[in-house]
């Protein structure tokens, strides 16, 4: 049942990615319609809706819906390696505070959506971040989630108080390693035989490859 879990997870995950990948294409070669769309209340609901999520049920988001994360997954199948536990990197917490700042600076200087060449600037954006998210990912799975991602920062600082966390129940736990080397982003400790929440994109993979079947969904609190 936890192997289906995960498998049905990633399914819905690629069956998103491609439909995210098909609007922006059809956006793209239809510019107007970009245009005419209420950007400012479509960007609210959404960010709404993730901080919202990320509340619930942590950094569901970044496994489901995120496409450079998807994209990442989509990599990594192509590459058999074991993760170990990465150090917490200051540095993601400095590209928060920049993106913040930058975003500020360009919600002031455009007012307006028609100020910008929206279509061109929306491609050499995605463009770039999936070459760069590909490249990584090639060498340290999930990297770019964990340690540059702004929004990924953002969203894991939410998921430390998260109401439903991934916990590893320390009665069947025999602290096998598998969990921590199945890990794409590196958030388990099995000898520790906990979860860093916070860097944890809820995968769901830990508990797919668990034997004992010791990992789980808890609510509010950490698992016995």
């Amino acid at each position: 049942m936890r192997e289906f879990t995960y498998k049905i997870r990633l399914i819905i995950a690629i069956i998103i990615f491609v439909s995210i990948i098909s609007s922006g294409v059809f956006l793209f070669l239809n510019p107007q319609v970009l245009h005419n769309l209420p950007i400012f209340k479509i960007g609210l609901i959404s960010v709404v809706t993730i901080l919202l999520a990320a509340l619930l049920f942590g950094r569901i988001g970044c496994s489901l819906v995120c496409p450079f994360g998807i994209f990442q997954e989509i990599v990594s199948l192509f590459f058999d390696r074991q993760n170990e536990k990465r150090p917490n990197w200051i540095g993601k917490y400095i590209i928060l505070l920049l993106f913040f700042i930058v975003s500020g600076i360009f919600a002031v200087k455009y007012k307006k959506i028609t100020d910008l060449n929206i279509p061109f600037m929306c491609l050499v954006f995605t463009f770039s971040l999936f070459v760069i998210t590909g490249v990584l990912s090639a060498f340290k799975d999930r990297i770019f989630c964990t340690h540059i991602c702004p929004c990924g920062t953002l969203v894991g600082l939410l998921s430390k108080i998260s109401l439903f966390k991934l916990t590893i129940d320390k009665e069947k736990c025999v602290c096998c390693g598998i969990c921590e080397r199945s890990c794409p982003s590196c958030s388990v400790e099995s000898l520790e035989e906990s979860i860093d929440n916070e860097t944890c994109v809820k995968c769901l993979k830990c508990m797919s490859n668990c034997p004992k079947g010791a990992i789980g969904i808890s609510f509010l609190r950490s698992r016995k």
